[in-house]
């Protein structure tokens, strides 16, 4: 739950930051590493499922996963493009 959290942080830090400035650039890359991380051990974590009510929950989660995944990608890449959007 802490690399999610790390994720969301990263992602608004972004909204407000300048996209010239160092900052971002570091903001971007702790996002970036963070969804790698929590996607490889969100995958470790299914390997090991054996309940299916577990299953049901996991598969629930994926979906709204995904969904916020896709928002938060349009927020960061309209922050990177520097657009009148992105801003």
């Amino acid at each position: 739950m802490k690399l999610f959290q790390q994720l969301l942080v990263a992602e608004r830090s972004m909204i407000f930051a300048d996209v010239s400035s160092p900052a971002f650039r570091t903001l971007l890359d702790a996002y970036e590493e963070n969804l790698g991380q929590a996607m490889e051990r969100w995958q470790a974590y299914k390997a090991v499922i054996s309940d299916t009510n577990e299953a049901e929950v996991v598969a629930g989660f994926e979906k709204a996963f995904d969904d916020w995944r896709a928002v938060s990608q349009q927020i960061v890449d309209g922050r990177v493009a520097d657009t009148r959007d992105g801003r």
